[in-house]
């Protein structure tokens, strides 16, 4: 298991609370060849099994990374589903770039499951204001999922 900080700001349960000012960050991360060392995970229980085809982050927006983009945003990550919480599926592997804060979506096919797995696999861009040597981490304010509208 990976760590996690756990302030008023930073936990898992903002990831799902509809406020865009307040997130989720790992603690800092070793990278190696490019890839997180141990990839962190974040797992999300829809309360029942529910169908949905779109998973929508919203990045960090309140500073930006070395590259003028959003900071810490996945550059990699693998999406898993579940019905029970013990048996996962690999549904994709999904590219992540953030040039700005913008909400980014991903189209999942359709999927009915109780819970989400999101395994980060490598880094983005490191926040510009970062205070700490080596300081790869992942950082996101939302997690939406929904069906993806149709026309």
């Amino acid at each position: 298991s990976v760590s996690l900080e756990d302030g008023s700001t930073w936990r898992v349960s903002n990831l799902t609370d509809g406020i865009l000012t307040t997130g989720f960050t790992t603690n800092v991360l070793k990278v190696e060849n490019g890839a997180f060392k141990k990839a962190p995970v974040v797992q999300l229980d829809l309360g029942k099994v529910q169908s949905f085809s779109l998973l929508t982050l919203a990045p960090r927006s309140d500073t930006v990374s070395v590259t003028g983009g959003a900071p810490n945003f996945p550059a990699e990550f693998n999406v898993y589903v579940s019905t029970d919480g013990g048996n996962y599926k690999l549904i994709g592997t999904f590219k992540g770039e953030a040039p700005d804060s913008s909400l980014i979506s991903y189209e999942l096919g359709t999927q009915r499951a109780r819970y989400l797995r999101l395994e980060f696999t490598r880094p983005g861009d490191i926040a510009g204001d970062e205070a700490v040597g080596d300081p790869y981490r992942v950082q996101l304010f939302e997690i939406l999922i929904r069906n993806k509208m149709e026309g």
